[in-house]
């Protein structure tokens, strides 16, 4: 009768393990490192030279806010991780390359056409601070311009491993990188070339953690049309970025708690050996 309390006692001990797993963990991550395009972009002039947290962007073309009425899904995130690092390299417009045309049209001036791409803020990043910060998780949105723009879709597949190579030179190891949602053939053929190359990067990388956001399971189940889109047609409102940054969360398993995990689930086959 003891044997077996000891047992149930030990059992639970290793289960507490896995619930604290699921719940703590929150500082795993030392900041967030934003890259990509207006879905990421909240707005601030964080990441460029003479910008600082929280200031707007003097250069923002487009008036010193997010394509969301709000918080855009890297701001929700940060907040459910508890982080408060967080440097947002992303520019509305951006394709995955160096250029940004919509920059170009909105200015008319030729500058935007050869920056604030994809390629163009990682360059700038690493100009600027020359590493990535242990534990730092890195973020990229891109693609959708690239498909506005009619660029095709294995360059843009290839540009963001590119990007996340060059990042990965600097010290980034864990990447959180969204696909985009099937609504049309050139994105869903986007969305398979990307799993191929961030395939081929985790053969090439073993210290390298490659999380993918499925915008596909995005559940917007409830929300009324005006709290999915906003009137552009393009860009999902705060309330779509919310739903983002849901799935954003669960896709993204935080180092301490995947050590808790272990040491649970290691403890619980255990017991179930010594039991039988």
């Amino acid at each position: 009768m003891v044997s077996k309390t000891r047992k149930l006692m030990a059992a639970w001990f290793c289960s507490v393990f896995l619930v604290f797993a699921a719940v703590t963990g929150a500082q795993a991550y030392s900041g967030i490192l934003a890259f990509g395009d207006s879905l990421s972009d909240n707005g601030y002039y964080e990441g460029y030279p003479g910008g600082t947290a929280g200031n707007t962007n003097p250069a923002d073309f487009y008036g010193f806010r997010s394509f969301s009425a709000g918080p855009v899904w890297v701001d929700y995130l940060a907040s459910d991780l508890g982080v408060s690092a967080m440097l947002n390299m992303a520019y509305g417009g951006a394709t995955s390359g160096w250029d940004n045309p919509a920059a170009y049209a909105a200015t008319a001036d030729s500058k935007y056409l050869t920056q604030t791409g994809l390629q163009w803020q990682v360059a700038a990043y690493g100009s600027v601070f020359g590493s990535v910060a242990d534990e730092t998780l890195i973020t990229m949105s891109a693609g959708g311009n690239d498909n506005f723009n009619s660029r095709p879709a294995d360059t843009a597949a290839q540009n963001v491993a590119l990007a996340i190579s060059t990042l990965y030179a600097l010290g980034g190891r864990d990447f959180l990188v969204l696909n985009l949602p099937a609504t049309n053939d050139w994105q869903t053929n986007f969305s398979l070339l990307l799993y191929a190359q961030l395939s081929i990067l985790n053969s090439l990388f073993d210290d390298i953690n490659l999380y993918i956001l499925d915008w596909n399971q995005v559940d917007l189940t409830g929300l009324a049309l005006d709290n999915i889109m906003m009137p552009d047609g393009i860009h999902p409102t705060t309330d779509h970025q919310r739903r983002i940054a849901n799935i954003a969360w669960t896709a993204v398993p935080e180092p301490a708690s995947i050590l808790l995990m272990l040491l649970g689930f290691a403890g619980l086959a255990g017991l179930r050996r010594k039991m039988k």
